[in-house]
């Protein structure tokens, strides 16, 4: 008779997510997944491929949740204006002391495996076209509702944004502390009310 598995494949895949997020793709080697993952090398092929598509499943994983973060976060506020400020913001909720070092998954993906790996590329791609969606969209509420400027070039603003989370992400895997991201992301959000300001 078979013996039952002592591990479920969404604990896995959370605990192979927090190994590759400290580690990266090349550090995260068979023996920390496999540990992080509380499975052996036999589990981790069975149910999960080899190491690529492990990481690929993590990163599609973690990018969903990371946007529905978002989107919740935005969806809390009023105000569009608002909406944005508290995208910005969230950032920095969860740099703690520990995380701080981990930093953000996708942002150590488009660090350590672009331009040359084509399916992080388009992942990772994919989910800031998604993030600039979602900003883009709250700018133009801000605009009809005269938050903002009508002259603002909401592309351009939402791109600009776009690069802002990135490198906030970047740097949450840095010495950087809480208080310079936090300059960081206020800067970048007085940038846009500047930028809107109805002439």
């Amino acid at each position: 008779m078979p013996r039952p598995k002592t591990f479920t494949i969404e604990n896995s895949l959370l605990g192979a997510t927090a190994t590759f997020r400290q580690h990266g793709y090349a550090g995260a080697s068979m023996a920390l997944l496999v540990k992080g993952m509380g499975i052996n090398r036999a589990s981790l092929y069975a149910n999960f491929g080899d190491k690529e598509s492990l990481y690929l499943r993590c990163l599609a994983a973690e990018a969903e949740v990371q946007l529905a973060r978002l989107y919740a976060v935005a969806e809390a506020e009023e105000s569009p204006i608002a909406k944005v400020k508290a995208i910005l913001r969230s950032q920095l909720a969860d740099m703690d002391a520990d995380k701080a070092k981990d930093g953000c998954m996708i942002a150590t993906a488009a660090a350590e495996l672009l331009p040359s790996h084509l399916a992080v590329a388009q992942l990772v791609e994919s989910y800031y076209v998604r993030l600039q969606f979602l900003i883009s969209r709250c700018i133009d509420a801000a605009q009809r509702t005269g938050e903002v400027g009508p002259t603002l070039h909401i592309d351009n603003a939402s791109r600009f944004l776009r690069g802002q989370i990135a490198g906030l992400r970047l740097m949450g895997k840095t010495q950087a502390s809480i208080t310079e991201l936090d300059a960081m992301a206020d800067w970048a959000y007085q940038s846009l009310l500047l930028a809107g300001q109805t002439k």
